[in-house]
């Protein structure tokens, strides 16, 4: 199965035989580059779900389990981030071979622009994120290093066929100096989970609560 055939009704469906009750026959699709993300409504008490449906083979099952595990500490120690919902004791299933969670909908709204106040809360949020995750000495997750990633990509560059020829040696000693430099860098550094995609589409205010960080997929 693939996001061609993930029509409204099935994604109704996979999400009623989950949470064991009926929904509303009210569906949103929310904005999302990757993966696909609805909004539904349960019809009984007219509580309002995100549902996220992963990209299939993005990620592995352990991978994204490591996600909601990491979102589940971080909410126990009272960190402003928005876990999924378990069902059964699982917060991950399939709709055939695609994974996807149901997550309960948080109110709030994007922020333009940061006060003083708004970097102090978010700076307080990162930092207790960061002390939390450096506790997790073993990760499943993709580890952000240069010869995993800035390699990768400069070799996606220089096969482009948009690059001009005359640039691509250019870039290619370049960009090679700042590899060089890079790894010395992360060879002293220990590494530790960070969101991955920290910007302000995945920052929410809550006016009673403070800002929340959302979107945990891209974790690395």
């Amino acid at each position: 199965m693939s996001y061609g055939t993930l029509t409204h009704d099935r994604v109704l469906s996979a999400v009623e035989s989950v949470i064991g009750e009926p929904l509303a026959n009210l569906i949103t699709t929310r904005n999302s580059y990757i993966n696909r993300v609805y909004e539904v409504v349960v019809k009984s008490s007219r509580q309002q779900l995100i549902v996220k449906f992963y990209r299939e083979g993005r990620w592995t099952t352990d991978q994204i389990l490591e996600e909601h595990a990491l979102l589940y500490r971080m909410k126990a120690c009272e960190l402003l981030v928005i876990p999924p919902r378990a069902f059964n004791g699982q917060s991950l299933f399939f709709v055939d071979k695609i994974p996807f969670a149901v997550y309960p909908k948080m109110g709030g709204r994007a922020l333009d622009e940061f006060t003083q106040d708004g970097w102090i809360q978010l700076g307080r949020l990162l930092g207790r994120f960061h002390a939390l995750s450096q506790t997790q000495q073993v990760s499943s997750r993709i580890k952000w290093h240069p010869d995993t990633a800035s390699s990768r990509h400069l070799e996606i560059l220089l096969n482009d066929k948009h690059l001009p020829e005359d640039y691509k040696e250019p870039l290619k000693r370049v960009v090679g100096q700042f590899l060089q430099i890079a790894r010395r860098q992360f060879e002293t550094e220990p590494l530790f989970l960070i969101h991955g995609d920290c910007h302000k589409g995945n920052l929410i205010h809550s006016p009673d609560e403070g800002v929340y960080l959302i979107e945990f997929d891209d974790c690395v």
